[in-house]
């Protein structure tokens, strides 16, 4: 990408390589979703699940689909996070703050997912359309609909970036004479400056904003 486009549009540029983590991200959901549920779950793809309120809730009905959307969804919200924190958005915030607040967001996720996935899942169940084809699309609908939320929850709340402190930088011969400030420096600072070079002091160095001369 054309390094002038990114200075320009900074957020578009987030927005893009967020949208190219969800790709990324996505594929590797699916990936792990169809070894799950034709290799490692295929036999409980039809045995269904005990009467509970909470499958009821979620319209999940069958054990193969419950396990699989979970694992695999589960997988690929960890690998975005990771990328997102890294690279899209150089968040730099406490990782447990970002942790915490992205594993409630993830759980809320992939509560709504496991539920439309449920739904799917058991409509291609009945319908006996069970093939990888119908499977790649169906899951690729259902993982990306909290794209919708998670954007914006991401950028301006979970990975967000510390507040920069302003460095303060005064330059001033001994003598007072001030020679650049990237600050409005008093004239109480610059007359103690002037008096310690009056007793003979070569170097001052300022380390904030307000400047306290000590007597000897």
């Amino acid at each position: 990408m054309n390094k002038s486009f990114t200075e320009k549009h900074p957020e578009l540029w987030k927005f893009i390589k967020f949208n190219i983590t969800v790709i990324i991200t996505s594929a590797l959901d699916i990936i792990s979703y169809l070894i799950l549920l034709y290799f490692v779950f295929a036999p409980l793809n039809a045995e269904p699940l005990p009467d509970n309120e909470i499958f009821s809730l979620l319209g999940i009905k069958y054990k193969g689909y419950l396990f699989s959307y979970l694992i695999s969804t589960s997988i690929g919200y960890i690998a975005a996070y990771l990328i997102n924190r890294k690279i899209t958005f150089h968040s730099d915030i406490n990782p447990v703050y970002s942790s915490v607040l992205y594993f409630a967001l993830s759980v809320f996720n992939i509560l709504i997912s496991s539920w439309i996935g449920g739904i799917f899942g058991s409509v291609i169940t009945a319908k006996g359309l069970e093939n990888p084809v119908i499977e790649i699309i169906s899951k690729f609908i259902i993982i990306n609909i909290p794209t919708i939320w998670t954007y914006p929850v991401e950028r301006y709340i979970i990975q967000i970036k510390k507040k920069a402190k302003h460095q303060i930088v005064i330059a001033s011969d001994l003598d007072g004479t001030l020679l650049g400030s990237d600050t409005n420096i008093s004239k109480e600072n610059l007359d103690a400056i002037k008096r310690l070079n009056e007793k003979g002091i070569k170097i001052v160095v300022l380390t904030g904003r307000t400047f306290y001369e000590i007597p000897a």
